[in-house]
C-alpha cells in the first residue's frame, strides 16, 4: 500500500546568498622593468639635487633636475611615479597646472586600479635610498591633479578629484576645505535683484 503523502524532499532549497563585501582587485604582480645600477645612480642624483632645489624655493631648477632624473628611468618604473608627482608640485609652485595635471594623471595610470594597496617603491640601497608606501604616492597625486584642476578653474572636475580624497581619507581639511571650495563656486547664485523703474507723479 502506497502512501498518499509525499515523500520528504532531499535537495536542500536554494539558500540564499551572502552579500560579498567589495574589494577592491588585489595588484597583479607588477613587471618591474630592469634598470641598471649606473642609470639608477644617475636618476638618484638628480632626484637628491632637485630636492635640494626645491628646499631652496628654486621650483624651476628643481622642476629641470626632477626632468633629468626621468629621463635615466623606463618610463613604466615605479620610481617614475614619486618623481611624476614631485614634478607635478613644482608645476604648480611655478603656475604651470596643466603639466601638474599631466604628470598627476600619468603616475594615477603606472599606479593602477589597485591605489598601490600593499605595494612599495623601491628606491634603492645608498643615500636617498629606501622604500616607500606606493599608496602615499596615489594620494600625493591626487591631491595635485585637485590642486591643479582649481587652479585652472576647472571647478566641477576639481570637486570630484577633492571628493576621491575626502572618501579615501587622504589629505585631511586641505581635501575638505578645496572640496568645499569648488562646490560653493558651482552652486548657483541667486539672482541680483532688479531694480524698479522711479514712478513718475
Amino acid at each position: 500500500q502506497t502512501s498518499s503523502r509525499p515523500s520528504p524532499r532531499t535537495t536542500p532549497g536554494p539558500s540564499k546568498p551572502a552579500t560579498p563585501i567589495p574589494v577592491r582587485p588585489k595588484a597583479p604582480p607588477r613587471n618591474i622593468p630592469h634598470l641598471s645600477s649606473i642609470a639608477l645612480q644617475s636618476s638618484t642624483q638628480h632626484r637628491l639635487a632637485g630636492t635640494s632645489h626645491f628646499k631652496r624655493g628654486d621650483y624651476a631648477s628643481a622642476h629641470q633636475s626632477y626632468t633629468s632624473s626621468l629621463s635615466s628611468l623606463p618610463e613604466s618604473h615605479p620610481i617614475v611615479i614619486i618623481l611624476l608627482c614631485n614634478r607635478a608640485l613644482t608645476s604648480l609652485k611655478t603656475g604651470v597646472p596643466r603639466e601638474a595635471v599631466s604628470d598627476a594623471d600619468t603616475a594615477l595610470n603606472l599606479i593602477g586600479p589597485s591605489h598601490g594597496d600593499e605595494e612599495s617603491i623601491d628606491l634603492g640601497p645608498g643615500e636617498g635610498g629606501g622604500k616607500k608606501d606606493m599608496k602615499e604616492f596615489w594620494g600625493k597625486a591626487l591631491m595635485r591633479k585637485a590642486e591643479a584642476l582649481e587652479q585652472m578653474e576647472k571647478w566641477k572636475e576639481s570637486a570630484e578629484v577633492w571628493k576621491i580624497c575626502v572618501e579615501a581619507g587622504i589629505g585631511g581639511a586641505t581635501a575638505a576645505q578645496g572640496r568645499t571650495r569648488c562646490e560653493k563656486t558651482l552652486a548657483p547664485k541667486p539672482p541680483p535683484p532688479v531694480a524698479r523703474p522711479a514712478t513718475t507723479r
